[in-house]
């Protein structure tokens, strides 16, 4: 019988796929499944492989998030799940029909996630229990808490998703950089991509900047550098899998993580180990915005990172 499952992320980038890592689990549970996902609008190049059945987007407006509720509430789903806490996933969540769901339901805006200790819902046939999640958890453990709350597969183990692309990548002298997140405190400053640009060139290494329409300001700051904006997911991969990669807490950070390339996580209050499976491969600094660091410093552990 075919099981409709769906998976809410409305929200950045790195949390939808970070939400992915459900499709493999799901899929192998199941003879007959159907997956759908609602993300944001910019979310959807991640599906490009065809991972799943349906795609509903949106952007996170009232009358775009009430039109697709009522048409999704006319679905009968097996499973609802959200993995990230948000007052939209958990809106979506809270109001579909579905006799099992799973994940957040939290309608005050809370801090980051990881910042402490948090509960997933489970409902199942219309009877609630809570799970708790420690805040150092690791957030593949998490989904796996989820989906093993019913008894679904026999405990599967939850790893990142890997997109069905062949990648056509060779090991390269280039060295990436993907310096900005959507939030300021995750990013680095321009001064400090400039700072890692000019280590980079004074030892007679290319440099490939990666990233979304943020970049455009910065290219006209740079020159002998090479930009790539708003990559696909099959140009992000090849130029990030075989070459040196240094990378802000980011979508990217994460593809990196799951195809285990050589790279170096940036970080300032997150904790790596709560997002990362090769959380060695990080550096964090001691502060709360990744811009305060000085230049000083992150040469440093760039300079470790390259020898």
């Amino acid at each position: 019988q075919m099981k409709k499952i769906l998976i809410i992320s409305t929200n950045a980038i790195g949390d939808t796929y970070l939400s992915m890592s459900a499709i493999p689990y799901l899929k192998n549970a199941f003879s007959q499944v159907e997956i759908s996902f609602v993300v944001q609008r910019n979310s959807e190049f991640l599906f490009a492989d065809g991972s799943v059945e349906n795609i509903y987007s949106i952007e996170k407006n009232e009358k775009e998030i009430l039109s697709l509720l009522a048409r999704l509430r006319k679905i009968h789903y097996d499973f609802v799940f959200s993995f990230f806490p948000g007052i939209v996933n958990s809106f979506f969540l809270k109001f579909l029909k579905a006799e099992n769901k799973g994940g957040y339901l939290n309608f005050i805006k809370k801090n980051e996630w990881f910042d402490k200790n948090q509960y997933a819902t489970i409902v199942k046939a219309h009877k609630r229990e809570k799970v708790l999640w420690k805040k150092e958890t690791n957030f593949l453990y998490r989904i796996g808490n989820v989906l093993n709350s019913f008894d679904i597969a026999d405990r599967s183990e939850v790893v990142k998703y890997k997109f069905d692309f062949e990648i056509k990548s060779e090991p390269c002298r280039n060295v990436v950089i993907h310096p900005f997140s959507k939030r300021v405190a995750k990013s680095l400053s321009v001064e400090q991509v400039q700072a890692v640009v000019n280590y980079l060139q004074n030892r007679n290494m290319n440099c490939t900047i990666v990233g979304d329409e943020k970049l455009v300001e910065l290219k006209k700051e740079l020159s002998e550098v090479e930009f790539l904006i708003k990559p696909s997911v099959t140009s992000l991969l090849e130029k990030i899998v075989g070459c040196k990669f240094i990378t802000v807490d980011s979508f990217p950070l994460h593809v990196a993580d799951a195809y285990n390339s050589d790279f170096l996580g940036l970080f300032s209050n997150t904790n790596p180990q709560a997002v990362l499976t090769n959380f060695k491969k990080a550096v964090k600094f001691n502060t709360e915005s990744l811009n305060a660091v000085s230049s000083d410093e992150l040469l440093s552990s760039i300079k470790n990172f390259l020898m």
